[in-house]
């Protein structure tokens, strides 16, 4: 009853227009994708009670274009333009960034499995890099259907699968998090997009004997193609926070802030694309 009532009232400016919001990807969809994220860490190295400490600036740029292959598991083909790393010392400011494995080459992601058309490996970075889309995905309400200024919460278990898979404890993650709010509605001649607020998210991965402890605490703005099923604008910041242990007595821990920036551009959508069943 309520939403005949607000289908109604639309038209007359006095109820709110729903949406639905839902990541169902299009075959055939290809966007072009820049892809920034830097921290500025004070890592600290302890040996008993003795420590020494540097500051260290890790940042990573990339541009690539992007395919949907499949939707049943999600496969997608990056080819990358570029794909830059830059690890060092914050006063080390004359050193030039490092390309990474993936650089000039094409990526094949199937779920969160990364592998190099035509042979050869990725580096750990690379194959371990955080996948933030990903994350963007299941920040998306879990009722689906949603107005303007609504907010939902997202289960620890939900962030924790979208980064890890199904490689973590459950009991490791429960600790993780988020609060979303859907800011507003633009509809272009594409159709439309959702502008998101991530008022409050939070990645925690306790410290076991084979995973290192993390925190990260990120807010932001992310906007999502409603039709085309993909984030197309995202800038989260925060702090990060980690913790690795070495053997039973040296231990290293970084604390400081973190910045990703997304943009990613529609470029086809191929129509004759066959559907997966």
């Amino acid at each position: 009853m309520r939403s005949l009532l607000c289908f109604v009232l639309v038209a007359a400016g006095v109820c709110q227009a729903q949406i639905v919001l839902a990541h169902e990807p299009r075959k055939g969809v290809v966007f072009e994708v820049e892809d920034q994220r830097e921290t500025t860490v004070k890592v600290l190295l302890k040996a008993k009670a003795r420590g020494s400490g540097e500051a260290k600036f890790i940042s990573s740029e990339s541009k690539y274009t992007e395919e949907v292959l499949g939707v049943g598991p999600l496969t997608l083909k990056r080819v990358y333009e570029r794909s830059l790393r830059e690890d060092r010392q914050v006063s080390q400011t004359d050193l030039e960034p490092m390309r990474s494995s993936q650089h000039g080459r094409t990526v094949l992601l199937k779920d969160l499995t990364k592998t190099l058309e035509g042979g050869g490996a990725l580096d750990k970075q690379d194959r371990e890099e955080l996948r933030f889309e990903r994350l963007l995905a299941a920040l998306l309400p879990p009722q689906r259907v949603v107005e303007r200024g609504d907010s939902w919460e997202i289960s620890g278990s939900a962030v924790a699968r979208s980064l890890f898979g199904d490689a973590l404890p459950t009991e490791t993650t429960d600790h993780s998090g988020a609060v979303v709010k859907l800011r507003s509605i633009k509809r272009k001649k594409s159709g439309e997009v959702a502008k998101l607020e991530v008022k409050g998210l939070r990645v925690k991965i306790k410290r076991t004997r084979n995973v290192p402890e993390l925190t990260l605490d990120l807010k932001g703005l992310f906007e999502w193609d409603v039709v085309n099923s993909a984030p197309i604008k995202a800038e989260l910041s925060g702090t990060v926070h980690y913790v690795v242990r070495v053997g039973d007595r040296i231990s290293a821990e970084a604390n400081g802030p973190y910045r990703w920036r997304y943009q990613a551009k529609l470029v086809e959508h191929d129509e004759s694309a066959p559907a997966d069943d």
